[in-house]
């Protein structure tokens, strides 16, 4: 009789490692935050594309830019100048205070 149970939980532990090795794969290529992402109005908008490469869009123009994410902080470089922002739980964008500006959301594609 110890032979179904011990086969049973050995079963079960190759299950949870499988599992675990799955929810590490997918937390080291993440939820990819590329995308185009914009505020309410509409009148900001930010494209993060694949290696790095971005497009920050408002009302004077289009202007090209670099970003890095680092965990929940997204970097974008653009002229010279640095705009952080903070990956939300619902994968919006929030910019600094001083920003004024409200969160970015994802665009549906």
């Amino acid at each position: 009789m110890k032979r179904p149970v011990m086969r049973a939980t050995i079963l079960s532990a190759l299950i949870l490692a499988v599992m675990l090795c799955m929810n590490a794969c997918s937390a080291c290529t993440g939820s990819s935050l590329e995308g185009t992402y914009t505020d309410t109005t509409g009148g900001f908008k930010l494209e993060l594309k694949s290696g790095g490469t971005a497009t920050l869009t408002t009302m004077s123009g289009a202007t090209a830019c670099t970003y890095k994410v680092d965990g929940k902080q997204l970097t974008v470089v653009c002229e010279n100048q640095t705009l952080p922002f903070t990956v939300q739980d619902d994968g919006s964008l929030m910019p600094p205070a001083e920003a004024q500006l409200g969160p970015l959301k994802k665009a549906k594609s």
